[in-house]
């Protein structure tokens, strides 16, 4: 989370297509449960923005982390 973020939870990329503690993407994010916290990770508390990334995680492991992920 701190690489991804510095661990803000309201975080948004220079693009503004990543979101959130592990910035997320809109795609991300609908896929693993996102919808049923908020419209994107960044308007979600930490718990949701905790779960849908678990759910990620435990689907897909580190790979949409890559960069983050390695260390």
């Amino acid at each position: 989370v701190r690489c991804e973020s510095g661990l803000n939870p309201r975080a948004v990329s220079s693009t503004g297509k990543y979101r959130g503690l592990l910035q997320a993407d809109g795609s991300f994010w609908r896929s693993y449960g996102g919808l049923a916290y908020a419209p994107s990770a960044d308007q979600a508390s930490v718990e949701g923005q905790m779960a849908v990334m678990w759910n990620g995680y435990q689907a897909r492991g580190w790979s949409p982390w890559p960069e983050c992920g390695r260390k």
